[in-house]
């Protein structure tokens, strides 16, 4: 069961780095290099993760059952990094710049292109 360790010790790992993400990004204190740092580990831990995931399937699930687990494993697998993830990742990415464009709008609407009177003076 050392595998099943391994894969619960993994995903650990990630749910810190992203608590971690959001304690910078509340703090205002993130920066490129620290976002950076962050896709690239999390792209070793999922490369880590799904490689574990394999490997203990064989421990916890019968010889008779271990079609059917690895074809759920890699159906998850495709379904979520194929179909899931670029939406979400689009919607999180819009909810991120919506207030931004309000901000914008709201300065065009309010006036954002008026140019002041020129003062008449006596």
């Amino acid at each position: 069961m050392a595998a099943l360790t391994t894969v619960h010790a993994l995903t650990r790992m990630a749910v810190v780095l992203f608590a971690g993400l959001a304690v910078l990004i509340a703090l205002d204190g993130l920066v490129l290099a620290a976002l950076y740092a962050a896709t690239a580990l999390v792209g070793v831990l999922e490369l880590l993760s799904d490689g574990a995931a394999v490997a203990v399937l064989p421990r916890a699930v019968s010889a008779r059952d271990l079609d059917r687990a690895n074809a759920r494993i890699a159906g998850a697998q495709t379904a979520l990094d194929g179909f899931a993830g670029p939406p979400l990742g689009g919607l999180l990415f819009g909810w991120a710049a919506a207030p931004l464009v309000t901000a914008a709008l709201g300065y065009r609407a309010v006036g954002g292109d008026h140019r002041p009177e020129p003062v008449q003076r006596p």
